[in-house]
């Protein structure tokens, strides 16, 4: 039985997972289910590329400054480091149930408590494979080839992760530099937002053949010393742009300079509440010599 949380609330539904204990696992990325009785293959669990679209509730830039105590002679110049990074919290349609061999289903997620997006110099993004949607789909099913010993999503720098203090999970992503600075500015600017995510995770063959789009159930597998799902950034979708504003306040230090403006602004309000009365007073003096006429 999963246990949901959501808004501080646990909720139980079934789960596909809650079944774990009965299969079994070959690796970490391929899962036999229970044999039928009747001779027939049994199904199978892989742990593939999944895709995931996460509508954000919340996004924010946030710069830090780093400053430095100890200097050597390439960093005299400078005397501190700046990071930037997108916070985010978002919700998705599919849900993700945290599981064990063991015990079944233990949670289970519609959303990300938080999320991060930092830039990275390293040449990484992609892993060793640079798998995508279609290599998951490819290595679907009991007559698809094996998961990789690693994984097909190896060496991707990204993460889910799960902590069940929290009864949260919370998403970790990286970005080379120059997408990271594209998206910063995307990101001010747009008034809604969807990131697409590649996540390794896995899912029967059954519910992956009769879901529909925003019904799949995925499953993030505890193990020892392993916490975690891979994922990436595949995509990004903005409706909207934000409104332009501009405030401006004139605050004056001077008590007598803002009792001075005070009188001024009055004065002129109320030289130009003259000009508009003897205007209106000539038109209406021309309409009346246009009607006598």
């Amino acid at each position: 039985m999963i246990f949901g949380k959501s808004a501080n609330k646990i909720t139980k539904r079934y789960s596909e997972y809650d079944d774990s204990p009965k299969w079994t696992l070959l690796d970490n990325f391929n899962i036999q289910e229970e044999e039928k009785g009747d001779g027939s293959r049994p199904f199978v669990r892989k742990c593939l590329p999944k895709r995931l679209r996460v509508t954000l509730t919340s996004v924010q830039v946030i710069n830090s400054f780093d400053w430095k105590k100890d200097l050597d002679e390439t960093t005299a110049s400078r005397g501190y480091d700046s990071r930037s990074r997108i916070e985010f919290d978002g919700t998705f349609d599919e849900r993700i149930t945290v599981f064990t061999m063991e015990s079944g289903a233990v949670e289970t997620f519609s959303e990300f408590k938080s999320g991060s997006i930092c830039p990275t110099t390293r040449d990484e993004i992609g892993g060793k494979r640079n798998a995508t949607l279609t290599d998951g789909i490819f290595s679907a099913g009991g007559r698809g080839p094996k998961v990789p010993d690693g994984g097909l999503m190896e060496g991707e720098p990204g993460r889910i992760n799960h902590f069940p203090e929290e009864h949260s999970l919370l998403i970790a992503l990286l970005v080379d530099e120059v997408v990271f600075d594209k998206l910063v500015n995307i990101v001010s600017r747009a008034a809604s937002i969807q990131l697409t995510l590649l996540c390794e995770l896995f899912e029967g063959e059954v519910s992956a053949a009769l879901s529909g789009p925003g019904q799949s159930e995925y499953g993030l597998l505890l193990s020892e010393g392993k916490h975690y799902a891979r994922a990436r950034l595949d995509g990004i979708t903005v409706f909207g742009n934000k409104p332009a504003l501009v405030e401006y306040r004139y605050q004056p230090s001077d008590p007598d300079e803002a009792h001075i403006s005070l009188e001024q602004s009055v004065a002129s309000l109320d030289h130009r509440l003259q000009h508009i009365l003897w205007a209106l007073i000539a038109i209406a003096a021309l309409l009346v010599m246009i009607i006598l006429r």
